[in-house]
């Protein structure tokens, strides 16, 4: 550490501390102690960082992939992104973008090579937390039912024709109660029990009321898949996910719509869907996931994630996070880059340090707070 202005920089690492390479099938290396040597932690801790350097985030990413882990990192920050591409020598890189459909991947909800593995039951999961995640109030018991019956009517169908299951077949269905109806006459002809009961709901004047409105809650969560970019992510051909993780491969996710926000929510609840049938598939790879200034553009702010890493010790995570006090102050492990005032007031507290407001405050550039588990030490962190 370079610099004696904090008493902080007097603590050093307890002499018990010792990398253990066999924690979670490999270690995330973060820097060194005060005292020279190597601070790491296992990949089955998530990790929170506030205020991480661009450098630091390449890093985690690159010790990721030299582990071996497939690896999905989601940023506002395009230049982020760009740089972590530049350094990813050798590895297999796809980008999730929008703003470059040419060169984008596309995600379907299923792919039809995948039917031979993948049932209903699963789909319907899946798409209804995506629903939910967009402020569809499944929660509400005729909303949920409906809901059901319409995913698993679009499941069987694809699955009948041997043909993709995607986004853009939950909103062309969605568009009116004529488009819904024309596509169950079809799903009809081979008996299905869904269409059935969605057709006698139509013909009731009370179910027919209740469809229009939730109709027109789906289409307006989907609204931007009409035309443009995310219509286009949504067509064939589709990323093949079984062989983006059978080896080490990076996929980018760019956030950068500002103008028009939902759409970077709508991008983030299909990944979403994605990664929430890659964890249910049995066996699956490990998988580690960065999500840098998660605010922006999700609604729960990532702690979806914080749970499904707590559970899954094949899912690693990393959350940098603009917002720290919309965190627990105890959940997870933690490095502080950056302090203001009022987050130093509140780490003095929750961590019970023997500092001022200043010790924290006046941190130098590239140097972090580290919380690892059973210790509190500086750490230094110098670009690569």
């Amino acid at each position: 550490v370079y610099s004696s202005r904090s008493r902080l920089h007097n603590q050093i690492t307890p002499d018990e501390y010792a990398p253990d390479p066999a924690a979670g099938g490999g270690c995330r290396p973060h820097g060194e102690s005060t005292d020279g040597r190597p601070l790491t932690l296992g990949y089955d801790v998530p990790l929170f960082t506030v205020g991480a350097p661009a450098a630091f985030l390449a890093q985690q990413v690159l010790a990721d992939l030299e582990a071996g882990w497939a690896v999905i990192v989601v940023s506002p920050h395009r230049s982020v992104l760009d740089r972590i591409a530049r350094q990813a020598v050798g590895t297999p890189i796809h980008w999730l973008d929008p703003q470059n459909s040419h060169r984008s991947t596309h995600l379907p909800v299923v792919s039809a090579e995948e039917w031979e593995t993948e049932d209903n039951q699963s789909a319907v999961v899946v798409m209804q937390t995506f629903l939910a995640d967009l402020g569809v109030d499944l929660a509400l018991p005729p909303v949920g039912a409906f809901c059901q019956r319409l995913i698993r009517a679009l499941a069987s169908s694809a699955r009948h024709a041997d043909q993709d299951l995607t986004f853009t077949d939950l909103y062309a269905v969605s568009r009116s109660t004529q488009a819904l109806r024309s596509f169950l006459m079809d799903v009809h002809s081979f008996s299905s029990p869904d269409a059935q009961e969605l057709l006698a709901q139509l013909a009731d004047e009370a179910g027919y009321v209740q469809a229009v409105t939730i109709l027109s809650a789906i289409r307006t969560a989907l609204g931007p898949l009409e035309a443009g970019p995310l219509r286009a992510l949504s067509q064939p051909p589709f990323l093949n996910v079984s062989q983006f993780l059978s080896e080490r491969s990076l996929l980018l996710v760019p956030m950068t719509d500002t103008d028009f926000p939902r759409h970077d929510r709508l991008l983030s609840a299909m990944l979403d869907l994605t990664l929430n049938r890659i964890l249910a598939t049995p066996r699956h790879r490990n998988l580690s996931l960065h999500l840098h200034d998660p605010h922006l553009y999700r609604d729960d702010h990532g702690r979806r994630w914080i749970e499904a890493a707590r559970r899954d010790p094949h899912l690693s995570l990393l959350l940098d996070i603009q917002q720290p006090e919309r965190y627990r102050p105890r959940e997870g492990s933690q490095l502080i880059f950056r302090c203001s005032h009022a987050l130093a007031s509140s780490l003095i507290n929750d961590w019970h340090l023997p500092a001022s407001i200043a010790d924290l405050a006046e941190l130098p550039a590239d140097t972090a707070v580290a919380r690892l588990p059973g210790m509190v030490v500086t750490l230094k962190v110098s670009n690569p």
